[in-house]
């Protein structure tokens, strides 16, 4: 099924880089925990410009359960030493530019599978996409690496072997089968209603599957919540392909079946089977195109909606159809989307063979009329992004003299420097939407609201792989501070009044932050309701009870910031009052309630124009990095 002979197995591995590029490419392949000393094996072998690549292989079980759970423990120790240390240290500033530009630049999460620097584009688990696609085991006869390493990578932080990504091809392809519910509620969808809905909506309703809610619900300990999110994890990416292939039938192919899955292929040569294609240069194409856009470090929208609602403990299943839902957004998913309609657009204006002088007038036109060249600029890069790079080699040896190709690679030569020249954009170069729409059409899936779907397979390999990781090593309820304009210019007054005082020597007065220095209000106005309606209801009397008591005692254990009642404390106990006990349908009230919020705020959203929200993740070597600290 799978080959390695790309690379060669070294014994023991003690070569010493041969020149200071060699080194310093070496160093930057190897955080500092993942030695040459604790590696059982190491692969090593020469890329094109003659530089040593390693591998890191440290387990040779095939079983990714078994790897995550000797490294996690390791892993908990080291953050947890770093935090105890550091944890106090200053990592940035927060400007008001930041808040009302999308926290551009504001470091605010920590995201472990990738990391994305500004000139060299994307490293996953510090491997760049030209290593990765010379490391990672390939399909037999096959050039691209195939995802299962990719994901093994993401995960473990260890290049796979064969035979583990062979145990993930097979171990995906016994969990493949969707439940008969979710099979007839995509059958009963209208077929007006868009792919990526779909899609969102399929995952959501296979939550039904979830052995993390099951666990929860039953009183698992936190340490085990990792475990349940795997295995939810594994079970979800082994169905995408299903469902994605089922949407793509019913809507382009008159509903025809999509067939079965065979325990001897990879997870995309399925995929591309249950879709109906069958040539092996559109499998290879999948095969790096799943691999390329499964992550994009945490910042962008789909990979940080998946972290904020996994922090809410929502299983794998809602935390990913979340992020879809994100990914869905014009500015994000469906920018190849947009790519495409402007390249026909440019064709059917211009003609097949469009001079160079009349390509830069077109450009020039899209942009005086107010409107950007799309696939061109990045939020974060500054160079030409290598998942760009990777599709035009891809291009340049399979499908040279295709027209739109042409059309593309002459757009790589004129639009640049027209950007340049404009003086407007950040970054000028093109990134992975400028090119990923015209492959898929060159291999006839011309259905460009289907795109993002494919998108949407991939990115689950890199969020899920995170999501493992947040919840092993415990990360907390995400909860940023949200301020009103009113509260911020009332804070810069308040700021500057500070910088006086300070400057004349005085101290000045303290607060305790965001915390509830008191009752919550919501719980206080309903306790006030059952005061009024029902006062002498004995699960009422409990908690009045409970109110007395729990404040005292949480305030003698002393670990508590707030230990005063929040809503959550009051709210259940009405609706039981009033006989509406089915607790499953509490959320629903909340969530019904709480689009009056969400709604109003997302109108003024954009009436002030506010841009795609991008802050900036970094990973645990990247923050001991940043702050000087040794690596645990």
């Amino acid at each position: 099924m799978i080959r390695g002979d790309n690379i060669t197995s070294c014994a023991s591995w003690k070569q010493e880089p041969e020149t200071d590029t060699e080194k310093k490419h070496s160093s930057a392949l190897l955080p500092a925990r993942w030695t040459a000393d604790n590696a059982t094996t190491i692969h090593c072998h020469k890329n094109a410009a003659g530089i040593a690549l390693t591998a890191r292989n440290v387990s040779a079980s095939t079983n990714l359960k078994d790897v995550l759970a000797d490294l996690i423990p390791k892993e908990q120790s080291r953050v947890k030493n770093f935090r105890q240390q550091y944890g106090k240290t200053t990592i940035g500033q927060i400007t008001v530019d930041m808040v009302y530009g999308g926290m551009r630049g504001m470091k605010g999460l920590v995201y472990e599978t990738s990391v994305l620097d500004p000139d060299e584009g994307i490293r996953f688990r510090g491997y760049s996409i030209p290593e990765c696609q010379q490391l990672l085991p390939k399909a037999v006869g096959g050039e691209e690496p195939l995802p299962e390493g990719l994901f093994w990578l993401l995960v473990t932080g260890q290049v796979p072997t064969v035979d583990q990504v062979n145990w993930l091809s097979k171990e995906w392809a016994k969990r493949a089968a969707l439940p008969s519910h979710v099979v007839t509620m995509l059958d009963n969808f209208p077929t007006n209603l868009h792919p990526m809905s779909q899609f969102s909506a399929a995952v959501t309703a296979l939550n039904s599957e979830s052995n993390f809610a099951r666990a929860y619900s039953e009183g698992v300990h936190k340490s085990k919540y990792w475990e349940f999110v795997y295995e939810d994890s594994m079970n979800l990416i082994a169905k995408l392909p299903c469902v994605a292939a089922k949407i793509y039938r019913n809507l382009y192919r008159e509903g025809s079946s999509i067939g079965a899955i065979d325990s001897n292929l990879d997870w995309s040569h399925n995929f591309t089977n249950m879709l109906g294609y069958n040539d092996p240069q559109f499998t290879e194409l999948m095969r790096l195109y799943l691999t390329i856009h499964s992550d994009h470090e945490g910042g962008n929208v789909s990979a940080h909606t998946s972290h904020l609602v996994g922090s809410a403990l929502s299983d794998p299943y809602l935390s990913f159809s979340a992020a879809m839902n994100g990914l869905a957004g014009p500015l994000h998913g469906l920018a190849n989307q947009e790519v495409l309609v402007w390249l026909t657009a440019l064709q059917k204006e211009l003609g097949g063979e469009v001079s160079d002088e009349k390509m830069r007038d077109y450009i020039w036109n899209t942009l005086k009329s107010g409107r950007v060249v799309p696939g061109y600029g990045h939020a974060v890069l500054r160079k030409t992004d290598p998942r760009y790079t990777c599709q035009r080699e891809f291009a340049l040896k399979h499908l040279p003299n295709d027209a739109m190709f042409k059309m593309v690679s002459q757009l790589y030569k004129i639009v640049l420097n027209v950007l340049l020249e404009q003086g407007k954009a950040k970054n000028p170069w093109p990134n992975v939407d400028a090119h990923s729409g015209v492959l898929l059409q060159y291999y006839s899936m011309t259905e460009m609201n289907y795109y993002t779907v494919l998108f949407g397979v991939s990115r689950a390999l890199g969020v899920l792989a995170q999501l493992i990781w947040s919840r092993a090593l415990g990360f907390p309820l995400e909860r940023p501070k949200s301020m009103s304009t009113d509260g911020l210019m009332t804070l810069r007054r308040g700021l500057r009044e500070e910088s006086e005082t300070v400057r004349s020597g005085d101290e000045p007065e303290r607060t305790h932050g965001n915390a509830w220095l008191w009752t919550d209000p919501r719980y206080t106005c309903q306790r006030e309701f059952a005061l009024k309606h029902l006062p002498n209801d004995a699960m009422f009397k409990m908690v009045s009870q409970l109110y007395k008591i729990v404040l005292n005692v949480l305030l003698e254990q002393g670990k508590a910031k707030n230990p005063w009642p929040n809503v959550d404390a009051h709210s259940g106990v009405l609706l039981q009052y009033y006989s509406m006990t089915e607790m499953n349908y509490y959320t629903v009230l909340v969530g019904v309630s709480w689009a009056l919020g969400v709604l109003a705020q997302l109108i003024w959203s954009r009436a002030l124009g506010f841009p795609l929200e991008h802050p900036k993740s970094i990973n645990t070597d990247g923050l001991m990095t940043l702050i000087g600290a040794k690596s645990a």
